[in-house]
Parts: structure tokens; C-alpha cells; sequence
């Protein structure tokens, strides 16, 4: 089987996309055993690597001070554009926690003319999950975190758990976070977490007139959380909590979804048309700048 030129493009998870030069990039067999190839990003955060055709590979990124997606996989098809976007957290801007079952939420506070807001308080409240971390036993309670005269905030929280947070100013609000699993984040992306990427486990479907085939969906949020997620009170967030999605031509085929999030495509009439996604803004804070984000688009074709 041929190989295939693939690219990955690291940069950081700020607005301006900082590429990251020096980021080593290994490939792994789909379950992780067995070690294929690797490589080092240049001064533009690139790296191509040639990777063998109609293979699903498990990569790990690494470099000092940053922390990237532990479990990211690609499927290399030489029918595509095999280039894949990664970014990472600047650990030095966000310092993790020294507590493996912790997560560190940093960052700032400002004002409406910008300046740092000293005193402000944001309360966090766990709700219930989890109950038993690590054989022991957690109690509820309110966590208080206070910005400092430089406006700067954090607070520890526990990785997968559930709160109630309610930031000083904006007492009429309640925000329900989950906290990812990870020792860092910023405290922005957790309480206000915009859609990063949504992919689909196949950029193409084909699927004959009167026939249904369904179709996985992964949508990220800029607080590394994926979809489905639950919180502790049973309601289940998935892809289409966070975006719609629009058949670019309905008369070709009708869209529906599953209990496990994924995509139910019915066809209707021979033809090829797109399913293309965009943010719901309801479910976000307004953002200036307007973040990045990579949403694929989906290709059907709907045979006789």
C-alpha cells in the first residue's frame, strides 16, 4: 500500500494561533502498541510525514512547557487533504496543578476599560459528581477564588467534576462547568467554552435512495472537552447541543440523529449534496476577537 504526505500544523490555543517550532510529533498504531514514525515541527509549527494510505493512526505531541490532546487519532486516505491542525496550552501561561486528579484554572480579570480588576470573586460549587475520588470521600462545599491587583485568578477543581459557578458581577447567572481531564485550562474556556473543531469519522457517504447510514461526530470545545459529554444531574451534551447543522440540499437527503450523537442520513433522491455546521451562538459568550475554529464540512452522495 502506497504512503500518503501528511501534515500536521501545531500552534498554541491563543486568538493569534502562535506556531509552535520544535514540537515533536509520533505515530503510533491505532492501539497505541507499536511505534511508526516521527518527526519535529519547523519554524511555521509544520511537519509532513509519510503515512501509509487508508490507516488510522494514534499520535502524541510533546514539547516543553506545553500540553496537548493525549488521545488523538487520524485516518490517513489518500482522497483527502491529510492535513491536521493541533494546538496547545501553554503551561507557563496556565500552570497546572501538582495534584494528578486536580485541575488549575488560571487567568485574568479586567474591566470595561481594560485595566486589571483586583477582588473579584468567582464561587464554585460542586454539585454531586464526583462523590468518591481516588477511595475518598468528597464533600460538597463553596470554593472562593479572589483576583489578585493584577486581575489574575485561580482556583483547583477536580478533573470530570460537575460545578455551579457564579463570577462576582454577574450574580443573576449560574454557569454549570465540567471540569476536563487535565492539570490545567484557562478559567475563560472553562466557564465560557466556545466549539474548536467538529470532525467526522468520514469526509465522505454514500448511501443508496430510501437507505440510512450513520455517520460518527466529534465537536471539541476550547476547554477540551469532546462530545457526548453528561453532567451530574443526567443531561447529555452533544454535538448538536453546541452547533446546527444544514443539508445544503434537502430535496437529496434528510437528516436525523441517534441517542449516541451520531448522524442518521436518509437518502432521498440520487444526487450529491454537503452537510455543512456552524456555531450555535445561543450556547456561547459573544467573543471578540471571533475565535478560530475548524468545522469540516460532509460530502453525500445519494445513489438510485
Amino acid at each position: 500500500m502506497s504512503n500518503v504526505s501528511t501534515t500536521f500544523t501545531i500552534t498554541d490555543d491563543t486568538p493569534d494561533a502562535t506556531a509552535l517550532e520544535g514540537a515533536i510529533v509520533r505515530v503510533f498504531s491505532e492501539d497505541g502498541e507499536t511505534f511508526v514514525t516521527q518527526g519535529t515541527t519547523d519554524e511555521d509549527g509544520e511537519l509532513i510525514l509519510e503515512l501509509e494510505d487508508a490507516t488510522t493512526y494514534w499520535v502524541r505531541f510533546f514539547k516543553s512547557t506545553y500540553e496537548f490532546p493525549t488521545r488523538r487519532t487520524i485516518d490517513v486516505d489518500s482522497e483527502e487533504t491529510n492535513e491536521f491542525d493541533i494546538e496547545g496550552t501553554d503551561l507557563m501561561e496556565h500552570p497546572p496543578s501538582s495534584n494528578e486528579y486536580l485541575c488549575r484554572a488560571t487567568g485574568y480579570v479586567r474591566g470595561p476599560d481594560w485595566a486589571p480588576r483586583a477582588g473579584v470573586r468567582m464561587t464554585f460549587m460542586l454539585t454531586g459528581k464526583p462523590t468518591v475520588l481516588a477511595d475518598q470521600i468528597i464533600i460538597g462545599g463553596d470554593l472562593i477564588a479572589e483576583s489578585d491587583a493584577d486581575g489574575w485568578i485561580e482556583v483547583e477543581l477536580v478533573q470530570g467534576g460537575t460545578y455551579d459557578c457564579i463570577v462576582q458581577g454577574m450574580d443573576d447567572e449560574v454557569q454549570r462547568v465540567q471540569v476536563p481531564s487535565k492539570q490545567a485550562i484557562s478559567i475563560t474556556h472553562l466557564i465560557w467554552p466556545y466549539i474548536q473543531t467538529l470532525e467526522y469519522d468520514s469526509d465522505t457517504v454514500t448511501v443508496a435512495a430510501g437507505e440510512e447510514e450513520t455517520v460518527g461526530v466529534t465537536l471539541t470545545l476550547s476547554s477540551g472537552l469532546e462530545t457526548p459529554f453528561e453532567m451530574d444531574n443526567d443531561d447529555k451534551f452533544m454535538a448538536r447541543s453546541f452547533a446546527s447543522f444544514t443539508v445544503t440540499d434537502p430535496s437529496i437527503c434528510a437528516l436525523t440523529w441517534s441517542s449516541d450523537d451520531e448522524m442518521i442520513i436518509e437518502g432521498k433522491l440520487a444526487g450529491t449534496t454537503t452537510i455543512t455546521a456552524a456555531h450555535n451562538a445561543a450556547a456561547e459568550a459573544e467573543r471578540l476577537p471571533a475565535p478560530t475554529r475548524s468545522l469540516a464540512t460532509l460530502t453525500v452522495t445519494v445513489t438510485e
